[in-house]
Parts: structure tokens; sequence; C-alpha cells
């Protein structure tokens, strides 16, 4: 929403700080483990390609790392806040 959008704004700009923080703890934390997750993933992989790699791995692995990623999308699915895109 723009309203949550401008306050982020003028928070980021220290125009406004009389307001209470816009991201809870839990999403802080959230974003970190996973920006953190995909740096260490890259700083593996620089060197590789992701299909040379995948190969060397079981069906069995690749077949529930799928499985896995599709589980954590349909679960992180909320109500009516959904990706801007989705929405065409």
């Amino acid at each position: 929403e723009f309203g949550t959008a401008a306050r982020m704004l003028k928070s980021m700009l220290l125009l406004d700080r009389s307001g209470g923080p816009v991201l809870t703890t839990y999403l802080m934390l959230s974003a970190v483990v996973v920006i953190t997750g995909m740096l260490i993933v890259h700083w593996r992989m620089r060197n590789q390609a992701l299909h040379e790699e995948v190969q060397r791995w079981p069906a069995v692995l690749v077949g529930a790392a799928w499985g896995v990623m599709l589980f954590l999308i349909a679960i992180t699915q909320g109500g009516s806040n959904a990706f801007i895109y989705f929405q065409f």
C-alpha cells in the first residue's frame, strides 16, 4: 500500500522519526536468513554451472528439492497481499 511505502521511504531518508517499525523482527530475520543463504550459495557456485551441479545429484534428491521449494511457495502465499503481477 502506498501509505506504508511512503512511511518507509521517509524513515529511510530520516525525514520522519516518529513512526514505529514497519517490519517485524520475524520478517527482518527471515530476510537476513534468506539473503545469507543466497550469498553462501552464490559464493559456492561462482565457478560452476547449476545444471552441471544438479546432474551429479541423485534424482531423488533433486525431486525432494523441487518438492520442498514448491511446498515453501505454497505455504507462503498469503491472503490478499498477493504479488502485484499475479493480479493481472
